[in-house]
């Protein structure tokens, strides 16, 4: 059992309020993902399997949304942006179905971080959110 406060030489804000913000980020771009692409994983048939020049596209549309997280973190916890604890959370190995799932759990039973983040998202979002409503993500 890990010891939250020494591990991370803090007091949690919430146990789990960086896995949230991942599975934000991972369920943002992967259904971007799965509009500029027909294709799919071969190891994964949920998982959007984007090649050439719309590469560029969900790479930079990966970036928006990334940059978005990290201000929505500090302002939402108070604390400055904790990489151990993001990166812990985003490498873990869940297939990219995992996370629009959990997402969408999160997200139907009200989850205040998650719901807020659509909202925040939705307000500042300049970028385009259009292929993102075909998924009921914002709705």
């Amino acid at each position: 059992m890990i010891d939250r406060k020494s591990h991370y030489q803090q007091e949690p804000i919430e146990a789990d309020i960086y896995f949230k913000f991942v599975c934000f980020y991972k369920t943002i771009t992967e259904l971007y993902d799965r509009t500029l692409t027909l294709d799919i994983s071969p190891h994964d048939e949920t998982e959007a399997y984007v090649v050439g020049k719309k590469k560029s596209l969900s790479n930079c549309y990966a970036m928006k949304v990334y940059n978005f997280v990290m201000g929505y973190i500090p302002r939402k916890t108070g604390e400055k942006f904790d990489f151990e604890r993001w990166k812990r959370e985003n490498f873990t190995r869940h297939s990219a179905q995992y996370w629009v799932d959990m997402f969408n759990w999160l997200k139907n039973n009200g989850d205040e971080v998650i719901c807020d983040m659509i909202e925040k998202f939705n307000s500042k979002n300049t970028y385009n959110t259009k292929p993102m409503k075909m998924f009921n993500v914002f709705i």
